[in-house]
């Protein structure tokens, strides 16, 4: 705990004076009655931007309350849970979590349990639970068309059925999650969800116009500053430059790939979803490898185990094509950074003259874009 707060102590140094005026003390009082352990623990944890760590604060269960006390540099989104004393759970393992907004003020959570408690006191999480309830339902018919999808595999007209059901529901979940950002152009919360309501990769000019409506404090957040930044990874701009190494330990840059089509294929060794695709991706490639159609995989797999994991991935799964890493930061690295990557697989498809024309295209969507461009190889 100690090596945590003093953790905590330099960031807050080594931030600058227009953040630090943003300084948030919050205090948490839970009162939980469903805990089955005789002596327990509850932690918020939280994480600061550009650092790869999660930070936690803790407090004991007495009698099913605690009083959580703690000081960041901004206002920020974290997670409250407990856990034996003696056993901290890794995030993001637990069944028994409540998200909440830290900021000054008293922040209250009182339920039989945290999944469903309810957080009172604070202005950001009173716009949380109002987003929350919103969302609540598009949760549920997400859950019903999973069931249903489930139940229809191999019925290809039926899982059709289903896949526009999932589209409109998308559709009318983007169409609400839009209309409470514009309705709260002051609340953090609606600048978290902003990427998702609007993305700056699909509509860019929307998202400059809704964004400049936002509170010059907020544009100029953390969060502000990420969405912002955002805007130079859009369909339709120019693909920002960068260079790492390859397997044989060249240096490879995107700007050398001018004159044709790319895949930039974010991915690692141990991402399940990554591998899972990675078949389907080498029927693509050879499809339109003599088409001036190249794939360029950025791993982001990190250190000499890292590197070990790499290299036999890429032969398990017969990947011919560039694969790049600098096999330091993973998701902190500097490309990882350029393309804001906060998951994996995650692509974008840049055409001959350099821009970006597609953004996560996979499987079908892939395939689709690439008959558009190469409409012989139908």
């Amino acid at each position: 705990m100690k090596s945590i707060k003093k953790t905590i102590i330099f960031l807050l140094a080594a931030l600058p004076f227009g953040v630090l005026a943003q300084e948030q003390n919050f205090t948490i009082q839970g009162s939980v009655k469903d805990i089955n352990v005789p002596v327990a623990k509850a932690y918020v944890l939280y994480k600061f931007e550009g650092y790869g760590d999660y930070h936690r604060d803790s407090a004991m269960v007495v009698k099913g309350k605690f009083t959580i006390k703690g000081k960041i540099p901004y206002a920020m989104k974290g997670t409250v849970f407990i856990s034996p004393s003696n056993r901290v759970q890794e995030f993001p393992y637990r069944l028994d979590q409540k998200d909440i907004y830290l900021e000054n003020g008293i922040i209250k959570i009182s339920a039989d349990s945290l999944k469903t408690a309810t957080v009172t006191s604070t202005k950001l999480n009173a716009d949380f639970h109002k987003l929350t309830q919103l969302l609540a339902p598009f949760l549920k018919e997400e859950e019903d068309l999973h069931v249903a999808e489930r139940n229809a595999w191999g019925k290809d007209a039926k899982l059709a059925e289903i896949k526009e059901m999932r589209a409109d529901m998308t559709n009318r979940k983007l169409a609400m999650e839009e209309a409470f950002v514009k309705s709260h152009l002051n609340s953090l919360v609606a600048l978290d969800i902003l990427p998702e309501a609007i993305d700056p990769a699909y509509n860019l000019a929307k998202a400059k116009t809704v964004f400049q409506k936002f509170s010059p404090g907020l544009r100029a957040s953390v969060g502000g500053k990420r969405y912002e930044k955002s805007f130079a990874i859009a369909i339709g701009v120019q693909a920002p430059d960068f260079s790492s190494k390859t397997v044989e330990g060249e240096e490879i840059s995107l700007s050398s790939y001018r004159g044709k089509y790319v895949l930039i294929d974010f991915w690692a060794s141990w991402c399940m979803p990554c591998r899972a695709q990675n078949p389907g991706l080498v029927k693509t490639y050879n499809k339109y490898k003599d088409q001036n159609f190249k794939v360029l995989g950025v791993s982001l797999d990190a250190g000499k185990k890292g590197k070990e994991m790499w290299l036999k991935a890429i032969a398990m799964d017969h990947l011919p094509w560039d694969q790049v890493s600098d096999l330091t930061g993973g998701f902190n690295s500097s490309y990882s950074q350029l393309y804001q990557i906060t998951a994996v697989p995650t692509n974008f498809l840049i055409d001959p003259s350099g821009k970006i024309i597609g953004k996560n295209l996979h499987g079908e969507e892939l395939e689709a874009k690439l008959a558009e461009i190469y409409p012989k190889s139908k």
